[in-house]
């Protein structure tokens, strides 16, 4: 992807830990007890860091869209929502429990699927990627010049940092960086000079 003549700071934002009895995808799952206290010490954390955020975009699903009102109470932001920031569409999965997959797919996982094979009535890890790289790169033209949170899920912040440090992506590799939830990571690009950091390093 290319950022030539772009300068956009963005504050990538992975959703507080969901309540843990379905499978991930795009579940209806809302955030635990804990998820909601780490969205809330982390609207905490942004606080201290006195920047000038624009807004915030976020994921629909549920879980992301907690986190993302949690930090706009915090912050005084507005939201708006972004579907292409959703995590993989895993189909006939969604809202199953851990067990029931187990069950009625064995063996089926996300880094067992081949790059084109899709989950039943759902998206492959190639659409996946296609979704979330063109949805980034709109968003970078939409926010150029302006400092924004973004906040979804662990899957599309993987894809991400493929992006940003031009790495080829698997769902089938380790991550480049692992960001845990209700965590977060800075990223400043300038004119395709790419700049991460540790919030709490600032």
């Amino acid at each position: 992807m290319d950022f030539k003549n772009k300068k956009i700071k963005i504050l990538l934002v992975r959703h507080g830990k969901d309540v843990p009895l379905r499978v991930g995808g795009w579940s209806d799952s809302t955030l635990s007890v804990l998820g909601k206290e780490e969205a809330k010490k982390l609207g905490e954390t942004i606080k201290k860091l006195n920047f000038k955020f624009d807004e915030i975009v976020s994921s629909d699903l549920p879980r992301a869209k907690e986190t993302s009102e949690i930090l706009a109470s915090e912050l005084g932001l507005p939201v708006s929502y972004d579907a292409e920031f959703r995590e993989i569409n895993n189909g006939d999965l969604k809202n199953l429990s851990k067990e029931q997959t187990k069950e009625k797919y064995p063996g089926l996982y996300f880094f067992t699927l081949k790059y084109d094979e899709c989950y039943p009535n759902g998206e492959s890890p190639a659409q996946f990627f296609s979704r979330v790289t063109t949805g980034f790169e709109n968003f970078v033209n939409k926010y150029n010049d302006k400092t924004v949170i973004l906040v979804t899920h662990k899957g599309v912040i993987d894809i991400l940092m493929t992006i940003l440090y031009k790495r080829q992506w698997s769902n089938k590799a380790m991550p480049i960086m692992h960001i845990g939830c209700g965590e977060s990571i800075l990223i400043d690009i300038i004119d395709d000079d790419i700049y991460i950091n540790d919030i709490n390093e600032l």
